[in-house]
């Protein structure tokens, strides 16, 4: 398992360090916390850790729309991948948003090949570069929402 493989890790680090050899520390969690479209969930992620959270579409194709937010002076970064059992890293990740500060993903029907349906659960995952709290939102569209700016002329038109 994935904790055992990191303990044989750990304790190889450990007998290095008896050599005087530089070693690092890592976190290891299992806990997966499950998110709500349209809910958001407050979260906390200490450097250079990874929080893992999952939410689940049902639908075949709809707009899967991600925020994450810092409520501190942190710099989280959010990695995505598809399957209950995928972990995705900082190298290993299906899709990411790795700005300064807060974060905005947006997962669309175009981001699948010909014949993959959206229908999975998702697992998110929140990595550290700083402490930091957060708040972490997950919304479903069927269509796409676009993002008003202040200063840009839009024409829409309401259907009824």
């Amino acid at each position: 398992s994935q904790v055992d493989q990191a303990e044989q890790y750990l304790n190889q680090l450990t007998e290095k360090e008896t050599k005087h050899e530089p070693t690092f520390s890592i976190a290891v969690t299992s806990s997966i916390q499950s998110v709500v479209s349209g809910i958001p969930t407050k979260g906390y992620v200490e450097k250079d850790s990874i929080s893992y959270y999952i939410f689940h579409v049902s639908k075949p194709f709809q707009e899967i729309l991600i925020s994450l937010t810092p409520l501190n002076h942190g710099d989280p970064d959010l990695v995505v991948d598809k399957g209950s059992e995928s972990r995705p890293t900082a190298l290993k990740y299906r899709w990411a948003s790795e700005s300064y500060k807060s974060e905005h993903l947006t997962i669309e029907r175009s981001d699948f090949v010909i014949g993959e349906d959206m229908s999975d659960d998702y697992i998110i995952g929140v990595i550290g570069n700083t402490n930091t709290s957060f708040m972490l939102t997950v919304l479903f569209e069927d269509e796409k929402i676009s993002e008003i700016i202040s200063g840009i002329n839009y024409e829409y038109t309401v259907k009824q």
